[in-house]
């Protein structure tokens, strides 16, 4: 069963404008950027865990498919594990628990000069249900 999308809360602007950079990027080759949140969901596939938390996502324009905003979040198709038959997987960062998006031209390690965005309150563990 897809999961349903979080309510829309008010979105930080400046979170959205680096996510649309972040967007217009993928065009790129050599852009590469590292979008860390609380948790994300899956959108489409039936999990027995509609979120997975602790999210770091690799987001190139050979490891993201279909990125999209919507009220609730970023939307995308990702690679969630490096096996090379792994399937792509919808899912959506809420921007409510986005916390940092680091931009490079070189991939591998993003150190804190690549960090474009970061809301160190924003970083928690959501209650467990």
């Amino acid at each position: 069963m897809p999961t349903q999308p979080t309510p829309a809360e008010p979105v930080d602007l400046r979170l959205l404008s680096v996510i649309k950079q972040m967007i217009a990027d993928l065009a790129n080759p050599n852009q590469h950027h590292m979008v860390s949140a609380n948790y994300l969901e899956f959108v489409d596939q039936d999990h027995e865990h509609p979120r997975r938390y602790i999210a770091l996502i690799y987001i190139h324009r050979n490891s993201a498919r279909n990125v999209a905003v919507d009220p609730q979040g970023l939307l995308l198709d990702a690679l969630l594990s490096p096996d090379k038959d792994a399937p792509w997987e919808r899912i959506r960062l809420p921007y409510s628990q986005i916390y940092e998006v680091a931009s490079n031209q070189t991939g591998g390690m993003f150190t804190d000069e690549d960090s474009v965005y970061h809301e160190p309150a924003k970083l928690r563990m959501p209650p467990l249900r």
